[in-house]
């Protein structure tokens, strides 16, 4: 989910796709499969910060990403953050991750990775 409602510049809460990032540690011989531990690896932080790098050349300025996190599980209907058509909650998002993204704007902010909520 990209944020960035009155702020200076866009921030991003991350979820990692099970198929991709599972296939992706595989083959880079990351020994798990479990998705909050990945959300913490180094290894996977950089690949998403490549990934969105590449995906901000395509942008104006004003619409890239600067800042981001990895959240340890995917957005979910069972836990509010989802519709029952699998649209993202922004509203209730942004409330349960308010201290997070907010973080994002301070100056000593690095990627901050949540431990399960």
């Amino acid at each position: 989910m990209v944020y960035g409602d009155r702020r200076k510049y866009l921030t991003a809460l991350i979820t990692l796709n099970p198929e991709t990032i599972t296939t992706y540690a595989a083959k880079e011989k990351i020994k798990t499969n479990d998705l909050a531990t990945l959300a913490k690896k180094h290894q996977i932080h950089m690949l998403i910060e490549e990934e969105i790098s590449k995906k901000n050349r395509e942008l104006a300025s004003y619409e890239r990403i600067k800042k981001f996190s990895i959240l340890p599980r995917d957005f979910s209907i069972e836990n509010g953050e989802l519709t029952p058509t699998l649209k993202v909650k922004r509203r209730e998002v942004t409330q349960k991750y308010q201290e997070l993204l907010d973080g994002m704007y301070e100056k000593e902010f690095a990627s901050i990775i949540l431990e399960n909520k």
